[in-house]
């Protein structure tokens, strides 16, 4: 007896190529839709890195996605027959640009304050193949201008041509997405500081500036520190130490030290973020008050003869006897004759003394006696 047996051979499905969107860029990067053409009787199973599925039937021939992660990713389909045959699976390459450009300051630098510096971040730079420009806009109005350009790794702009102490400017910088879309950072301003006195003396000034831009949320602008320096010293000090300022106008007495007296101020930011202005100096003639007498007798009153001067660009005193003998010298203020020569004690007399003092444009010279007394 002869017994027979059918068999079914059924093909594998013929799955169609994965159709959908394959550069994605930030900020639009949800509700994509990729899709196969459906065959009757056949379910399918998708695989996503990079994004999640949110279509409610993921067995369909089509899913609908929201992308997550920057990068390359894959989207993977199996078809399923309705005789249960798998067809080898289908990919489709996806590239999500979530390229994104934060400015995390713009500053004049600390040692120069010609030069602006622009500190930057670029988010997910992987598909930057082209500099990324700078543009630079007066904020009181004008055209957005470029200035320059920078990697994506370089982090920092110098601009050079700035007139940092005359205008405040807004920086932006730009670059583009895979998508051919422009991508462009929120622009910062930078801080311009302006100072005069406030009448025909040299005794106070107002200092003036406006507000930093660009810090937001809780790097919002905590408020402002003040900075003096002297004479030519590139070295800073805080007015202030602690004492944060909310507002952007002050007025400032006139120290004694130094014939240059320069300020800057800074924003402060969140954490470490801090901007610096411009530098505001002013220059004062010096003060000098000439003593007539003094008692170098150890008693710790009036034992040295010094002119207290102040606001001076130089110094130099020289002390005579009555034969026109130079006894004593110095270019120290701060450093008074003790009544001494050579180690010895002067006698009482009536001594010449001749002074130069160098101001902001040109000398003063004073000539005197002074009378000491035992």
């Amino acid at each position: 007896m002869v017994q027979t047996l059918n068999i079914s051979v059924n093909p594998l499905p013929a799955t169609y190529n994965i159709l959908g969107q394959q550069m994605i860029c930030r900020p639009d990067l949800n509700g994509y839709i990729y899709k196969v053409s459906q065959h009757t009787g056949s379910n399918y199973s998708w695989t996503v890195d990079g994004a999640e599925i949110t279509s409610n039937n993921i067995d369909s021939s089509y899913i609908q996605l929201n992308w997550i992660r920057a990068g390359t990713h894959t989207i993977q389909v199996v078809e399923s027959s309705g005789f249960g045959c798998k067809a080898d699976p289908k990919t489709l390459e996806v590239h999500v640009d979530s390229l994104f450009i934060e400015i995390l300051r713009v500053s004049t630098l600390l040692t120069d304050d010609h030069l602006i510096e622009v500190d930057f971040r670029v988010h997910d730079s992987q598909y930057v193949t082209v500099p990324l420009k700078v543009y630079r806009q007066p904020a009181m109005g004008g055209t957005m201008t470029e200035v320059g350009s920078v990697q994506a790794s370089d982090e920092m702009f110098i601009d050079r041509t700035a007139n940092t102490r005359g205008l405040s400017y807004r920086y932006v910088i730009a670059g583009q997405s895979i998508c051919n879309k422009p991508v462009i950072s929120l622009p910062h301003r930078s801080i311009l500081l302006l100072g005069s006195f406030t009448d025909a003396g040299d005794t106070l000034m107002q200092l003036h500036w406006n507000r930093y831009e660009g810090w937001n949320g809780k790097d919002s602008v905590k408020g402002y520190e003040r900075f003096i320096s002297y004479n030519d010293d590139i070295k800073q000090k805080e007015m202030f130490p602690g004492d944060l300022y909310k507002d952007t106008a002050t007025i400032v007495e006139k120290s004694l030290e130094g014939w240059r007296q320069c300020f800057r101020v800074a924003g402060l930011g969140g954490d470490t973020l801090i901007s610096y202005s411009n530098k505001v100096c002013f220059d004062f003639e010096p003060n000098i008050f000439p003593d007539n007498a003094f008692t170098p007798n150890s008693d710790g009153l009036n034992d040295l003869f010094s002119i207290i001067t102040t606001n001076y660009r130089s110094y130099d005193l020289s002390i005579y006897n009555r034969w026109g003998e130079r006894i004593f010298r110095t270019d120290d203020p701060k450093k008074g004759w003790d009544g001494t020569y050579r180690g010895e004690a002067c006698q009482m007399d009536v001594y010449l003394y001749m002074l130069r003092v160098g101001g902001k444009k040109e000398n003063y010279f004073r000539k005197g006696t002074v009378s000491l007394l035992r």
